[in-house]
C-alpha cells in the first residue's frame, strides 16, 4: 500500500479518484493534505486532516508520496512544483480506475477524473491534470503543468505547450497548437491555432487578452 499526502485542499475532484482506486483495489492510505492557507489549518476535509502548510513536508520526510493538485492557475500550480522539488518530495499519479490508458504515454504526478477519455498514442505531460468527462484525442501532447478542465475536448493531433489552460466544455479542433501559457475560455470553440500567453474566447474563439 502506498502512504499519499495531497498538495491543496480546492480540488476536491482528488477524493473521487482515490476512493474510486481503493475500491478495485486498496493501494493508497491518504495520510491527509497540506496546504499553506492559514484558514484550514487543523481542519478535516472528506475525512482527512490538513497536516499542515507545505512546509510540512521537510520536516515529515516519511515513507510517503505526494500529488500536487494546486490549480488555481496553472503558472502558480507550476511555482507550487518547483517549490516541492526543492523539498525532493516523491511524485506519484492518479488515474482514475475507468480511464483507459493503453496505448499511450503519460507522465509523472498527472490526475485524471472519472469519464475521461484519453486516445490512442495521446501524450500526457508531467503535472498535467484532466478534469471529468474531458477528452484528449488521439496523437494529442499535452504539456506539462496544463489543465484540461471538465468537458473538455482536445481532439485529435492538438498540441498544447506548457502550463496550457483550457476551460470546461470547450472544444479544440484537430491539429490545433495551443501556445504555452495560453488560456482557452469555458465553453470556446478554437479552431486555429493559438499564441503563447494568450486568452480566446467564443464560438468561434477569438483573443480576448494576453495572459
Amino acid at each position: 500500500m502506498k502512504n499519499l499526502v495531497v498538495v491543496g485542499i480546492a480540488f476536491s475532484d482528488v477524493m473521487r479518484v482515490i476512493d474510486a482506486i481503493n475500491l478495485e483495489k486498496k493501494k493508497i492510505n491518504l495520510l491527509g493534505f497540506v496546504d499553506d492557507k492559514d484558514e484550514v489549518q487543523g481542519k478535516s476535509y472528506w475525512g482527512y486532516p490538513v497536516l499542515g502548510k507545505l512546509d510540512w513536508l521537510i520536516n515529515n520526510r516519511s515513507d510517503y508520496y505526494t500529488v500536487n493538485t494546486v490549480a488555481n492557475t496553472t503558472k502558480i500550480r507550476k511555482k507550487v512544483h518547483e517549490r516541492l522539488e526543492k523539498y525532493k518530495v516523491r511524485y506519484t499519479s492518479l488515474v482514475h480506475p475507468n480511464v483507459d490508458m493503453n496505448y499511450n504515454q503519460c507522465g509523472n504526478g498527472v490526475v485524471i477524473c472519472p469519464g475521461s477519455v484519453i486516445g490512442p498514442n495521446a501524450f500526457i505531460g508531467d503535472q498535467v491534470m484532466v478534469g471529468f468527462n474531458a477528452i484528449v484525442g488521439h496523437d494529442s501532447k499535452v504539456g506539462k503543468f496544463s489543465f484540461i478542465a471538465g468537458a473538455a475536448a482536445v481532439l485529435s493531433h492538438v498540441e498544447t505547450g506548457e502550463g496550457v489552460f483550457v476551460g470546461a466544455n470547450s472544444a479544440c479542433f484537430p491539429g490545433v497548437k495551443l501556445g504555452s501559457w495560453s488560456t482557452v475560455g469555458m465553453c470556446s470553440a478554437v479552431m486555429t491555432d493559438v499564441a503563447p500567453n494568450t486568452t480566446v474566447i467564443g464560438n468561434i474563439a477569438k483573443k480576448a487578452f494576453n495572459r
